[in-house]
């Protein structure tokens, strides 16, 4: 007598089916979580290294530009220390500080002015002037608090139609009124030249900002930028608000990508150099 196979039940091989695929299932979840988390712990290294690098490559950039304005308030000081203790005649000034600048690429020239804002000494040697919109703020500072020290203005177009900011220092009477300033023309094209000299990505940019966040220099250049504040931006807000230095992940506000950024505040100086991939 033949006996018939005993087959499961179909209900059985059911069962199995949904068994498997609940556990294949499962693997699949673990294998797409782990390559996630994978991904996701590379890609923290990657942004950590990141901020990293730009943080010691923003302090090399602001030490270096640090030294270049140190430079030319030094030869202003010189100019303001030696009307102020009446050391030297007008003509003796000009060419004393001529010979001091000959050697200083990024400064243009020393002017001194009264309070009028009229010139009274130049170095200038030819028609190239500063606007005298540009003296008369950087005097009506000095107007507000003569003791203000140092001050630095805005971008402004020289004569020659290079990009200059004008940094100051007040003239005061032995009463304490403000008779004049000396201030030095900086060629801000000296320090785009300097950034130039590191080669970021295609996407990356290094700025010089003044301590309020109006644009100053930037490499690559961009005409359109030098004057515009990020004052108000994400990351220059958030860092400068808690320090004086910090990196950051961040999404451009320009064109939504995201860039690691950091921001330097130079001590004794109203500046700040942005570096940003």
């Amino acid at each position: 007598m033949n006996r018939q196979p005993h087959w499961p039940p179909l209900r059985h091989f059911v069962s199995v089916s949904i068994a498997l695929r609940m556990v294949a299932l499962a693997v699949l979840i673990l294998i797409a979580g782990a390559a996630y988390y994978e991904l996701y712990s590379s890609r923290e290294a990657v942004i950590t290294d990141t901020e990293r690098q730009m943080a010691r490559l923003d302090m090399v950039f602001a030490e270096q530009t640090g030294r270049a304005v140190e430079a030319v308030d030094m030869v202003v000081v010189a100019a303001q220390e030696a009307l102020q203790a009446q050391q030297s005649p007008f003509g003796g000034l000009a060419e004393m500080l001529r010979r001091r600048i000959s050697g200083v690429r990024q400064l243009n020239a020393i002017v001194v002015y009264d309070a009028a804002g009229e010139a009274t000494v130049s170095t200038y040697t030819g028609q190239i002037t500063i606007p005298h919109r540009t003296v008369m703020e950087v005097l009506a500072r000095y107007r507000q608090d003569p003791h203000l020290g140092l001050a630095i203005s805005k971008p402004f177009r020289s004569s020659d139609d290079r990009w200059n900011i004008l940094l100051a220092r007040p003239l005061l009477a032995a009463d304490g009124t403000l008779i004049g300033m000396a201030g030095g023309s900086i060629n801000l094209n000296y320090f785009e030249e300097f950034y130039r000299s590191v080669e970021l990505n295609e996407q990356g940019a290094i700025l010089l900002a003044s301590r309020d966040g109006t644009v100053l220099a930037r490499f690559p250049h961009l005409d359109q930028q030098i004057g515009s504040s990020i004052g108000g931006l994400p990351p220059f807000h958030e860092i400068l608000a808690q320090g004086w230095s910090g990196a950051l992940l961040t999404k451009s506000p320009v064109d939504g990508s995201a860039r690691v950024t950091a921001v330097r505040a130079l001590r004794g100086l109203p500046l700040v150099v942005i570096v940003s991939v």
